[in-house]
């Protein structure tokens, strides 16, 4: 049988849940690759030593504004604010500081990347009195593709054989495809019930797959080319999320040099431009989070959404491309106002913001 030599379990039934578990283990292990990579990049002491850098800049700058002050209680003349030699001395303490061989802006960055799925783990969506949440979703759509591919397989199995053996193929493989549809029904609570029934009738001989249709729809047989571009469509929406944290972790990574530069006098240029990329691609992340969990629920109470095509391209092209237009909006929005106000500030030397405040 079919299941049998995939994997070696001792029933049809069996095997059907072994796949479904390799297909769950598979899909976690996408979530728990970008995790460990980010780990060892912390591990590695890539970010502190950029947090040293950044913090022998502010010391660097320190001795500078402190020798500028002093050298004006001598000659009165005019020199930097004493309260902007405050701000070298914060990021000596909050971003160079590591006890426990980690970072407070490092402790403060794991936290904040787990409140987003933290908020879609508690959107508990029902069917059938069954829990489904948006990682099931996704996971149900990559291990319904391959059900398919599995059950057309049986039939073809039979289709290749004379007449005469034909319905008798069917009748001794409509148990496995009935334990692939229960293993399927035991994660989606009864979401392709219509499926099941269809595939029912095609294994006990009642309509042909290739040429009759139920409710205006091709029985369980897709085209390939269809096959292919649903498993592209959700490849992409599988890694879109890990791509918008690379970039994320990739903004604050720099947080420091940007501090760092913004210290000397080269005005406020480095920290206004790291601010504007981190508000777009935190807004971009937020943004695509909820659309996510919005398409989820739409599936979950519209049963057979993934064969709608127009869903398909909303929920892994349109739901993306959304988020990142309302990203890089956000983050022009304000680099227009509030970047633009902090470039104009009124004091001459640090990140500017005391001299933002007074104004």
């Amino acid at each position: 049988m079919l299941l049998l030599q995939v994997l070696p379990s001792t029933s049809a039934q069996q095997a059907a849940q072994d796949l479904l578990d390799l297909a769950i283990t598979a899909a976690q292990s996408n979530r728990s690759y970008w995790s460990t990579l980010w780990q060892e990049l912390f591990d590695s002491g890539l970010w502190a030593g950029l947090e040293f850098v950044a913090g022998g800049i502010a010391v660097f700058c320190a001795m500078f504004w402190g020798a500028f002050y002093l050298r004006g209680l001598l000659q009165d003349d005019i020199t930097p604010a004493m309260t902007d030699l405050i701000w070298p001395m914060l990021v000596v303490f909050f971003i160079a500081h590591t006890p426990n061989t980690q970072s407070n802006l490092v402790k403060f960055l794991n936290a904040a990347r787990t409140v987003p799925y933290t908020i879609v783990d508690q959107i508990s969506l029902r069917a059938a009195g069954d829990s489904l949440n948006l990682q099931n979703t996704i996971r149900l759509a990559g291990y319904r593709i391959a059900m398919e591919q599995m059950v057309r397989s049986l039939y073809n199995q039979c289709a290749a054989l004379p007449q005469a053996s034909f319905q008798t193929c069917l009748a001794d493989n409509a148990a496995e495809a009935n334990a692939i549809v229960s293993s399927l029904d035991s994660v989606a609570q009864g979401v392709f019930q219509e499926e099941a029934n269809e595939i029912n009738q095609v294994f006990s001989g009642q309509i042909d797959p290739y040429t009759k249709t139920v409710w205006s729809n091709q029985i369980f047989v897709r085209d390939s080319i269809k096959d292919v571009l649903i498993a592209l469509l959700l490849s992409w929406q599988k890694n879109t999320l890990p791509m918008v944290e690379y970039a994320l972790m990739s903004c604050v990574t720099m947080a420091p040099l940007c501090l760092g530069a913004s210290l000397l006098p080269f005005g406020n240029r480095p920290i206004v431009g790291w601010l504007g990329s981190f508000v777009a691609i935190c807004t971009a992340f937020v943004s695509y989070y909820i659309l996510m969990a919005l398409s989820a629920h739409n599936f979950l109470y519209n049963p057979g959404g993934f064969d709608s095509s127009a869903y398909m391209l909303k929920s892994t092209l349109l739901d993306p491309l959304i988020g990142a237009t309302v990203g890089a909006a956000s983050g022009r929005s304000f680099l227009t106002n509030a970047g633009a106000s902090l470039l104009g500030s009124a004091s001459g030397y640090g990140i500017g913001f005391l001299g933002y405040w007074k104004s």
